[in-house]
């Protein structure tokens, strides 16, 4: 099972919906957030009460974009998902930190294979500067530089669907 949990803001649902549309696996699902119907910013324990009710059974990939991010790892802390790998994309280290969210505990408490993609100057946290967090909580994960030619690398867009299914691939499959 694949599970996409996109970032916070709703320009991220047509962006998600490609990139789930672009693997061919049966079993993937995309999740859809409540506050994308009007204005305002993800409710965790909201969208928590989804995924428990999608009641997934089996090892599952999340692949996270910004708040995807946290929420997957939120989800398998309260046991709502068997989690076989992440993929973060954007990772929002200093949005969640700012927002007050327990970034640093989630990160600490992270067992399970997970590889980062992330711009090397992406607004809430660098490439470079997520790398050295990552390595002195001594986690072992991959990183991935996200530099793709006619992008910019100081943004929070992520917009090669084809370079990241790649990516995505070979990470699940190592």
């Amino acid at each position: 099972m694949y599970l996409f949990l996109p970032g916070n803001n709703k320009e991220n649902k047509q962006w998600c919906e490609s990139l789930r549309d672009s693997f061919d696996e049966k079993e993937k699902l995309m999740l859809f957030y409540n506050h994308w119907i009007g204005d305002g910013s993800i409710d965790w324990n909201t969208e928590l009460d989804k995924i428990m009710g999608l009641k997934i059974e089996g090892k599952t990939y999340v692949i996270g974009k910004s708040a995807g991010c946290i929420l997957g790892m939120k989800a398998e802390k309260l046991g709502y998902l068997d989690v076989g790998a992440y993929i973060f994309i954007g990772f929002p280290y200093y949005w969640a930190l700012n927002r007050g969210d327990e970034v640093d505990y989630l990160l600490e408490n992270l067992k399970t294979k997970a590889l980062f993609i992330q711009k090397l100057k992406d607004p809430v946290i660098g490439y470079k500067e997520l790398d050295t967090i990552l390595k002195a909580k001594s986690l072992n994960v991959k990183t991935l530089e996200y530099k793709r030619p006619n992008e910019r690398d100081d943004d929070h867009n992520y917009e090669d669907i084809e370079y990241l299914k790649r990516e995505i691939n070979k990470f699940i499959k190592n």
